[in-house]
Parts: C-alpha cells; structure tokens; sequence
C-alpha cells in the first residue's frame, strides 16, 4: 500500500497549492474560449482571493499538502472546532484521482 502523508504548507507551497487550484477548475474554464493568459489571470484573481479568505475565516485550520510517497499530489485544509471538524478545501491533482 502506498504511504499518503500530510505536510504543513509552507510560503513556499503556495506555487503548488496554486497548481492544484487551476487543476481543479481547469475543466470548467475550457468551456469559456478565454485564452492562456486570460484563464491564468482569473485563476491567479480567484486563487488569492480564496486564500486571503481562508486565512481570514479560519485562521486556526491547518492547511496541508496531501504527499504520496512523498510526491505533493493535493491540499488538504481543515478547521477544527470544539463542536466539530470542517473540511475547507480539499483537492487532488486529476492524474492521482480515482
């Protein structure tokens, strides 16, 4: 069985945690026409504004890189509160779904 571990994401994990992003939407945006450089830029616009909201709304969650044998494949963000456990994000790079 493969090893799947988390890593505390770093300033220098957010390149990664971008890339997953744009992953994750990359199927919705075909469907706009935009081209390259107009996609990257929305994406770029949606990805800060997300992350400046999960820092704001849950600034004790714990943001983490989903590791595959020791290969980032995802993010994993989870706020935990004395009533219960909220999963905020959660996405897997499309080769490593399934």
């Amino acid at each position: 069985m493969k090893s799947v571990t988390l890593k505390p994401l770093l300033d220098q994990d957010l390149e990664f945690s971008f890339q997953v992003y744009a992953d994750s939407r990359a199927q919705e945006l075909e469907q706009t026409g935009w081209p390259d450089e107009q996609k990257l830029s929305f994406l770029h616009m949606q990805f800060d504004a997300q992350h400046k909201h999960y820092s704001e709304y849950y600034p004790e969650a714990s943001l983490d890189i989903i590791m595959l044998e020791g290969v980032p494949i995802g993010r994993l963000y989870v706020s935990r509160w004395e009533s219960q456990i909220r999963i905020v994000d959660i996405a897997v790079l499309r080769q490593y779904r399934g």
